[in-house]
């Protein structure tokens, strides 16, 4: 039982949980992607795609791909949700200088 704010009361424990040793979906889907991208036929494949997405587009490759995988303490926070995939270079650029697209105040 949980009292208001949503913790458990005193004594109360919660349900049993997931089994020990039992994976969730989320794992046992990692582990998939974990197994297919360890394949060197498609590391490759991946290597010249990602070469040519940043060849057509350095900016966007770097905001779209590297800049989430960076730690939180680096990374600028905007204030809305932001398509990358829609604004031109320039606008792309203006966004990395500024953490703004035009028109913001």
């Amino acid at each position: 039982m949980k009292n208001k704010p949503g913790n458990f009361k005193k004594g109360c424990t919660p349900g049993p949980g997931r089994p020990k040793g039992s994976s969730s979906g989320r794992t046992k889907a990692l582990l998939v992607l974990d197994e297919i991208m360890g394949r060197e036929e498609n590391l490759e494949r991946l290597r010249i795609e990602l070469q040519d997405a940043f060849g057509r587009k350095p900016l966007g490759f770097w905001l779209k791909f590297v800049v989430p995988l960076l730690p939180k303490e680096s990374r600028v926070e905007f204030t809305r949700s932001l398509d990358l995939g829609d604004l031109s270079d320039e606008e792309l650029q203006q966004v990395a200088e500024t953490g703004r697209t035009t028109g913001e105040e």
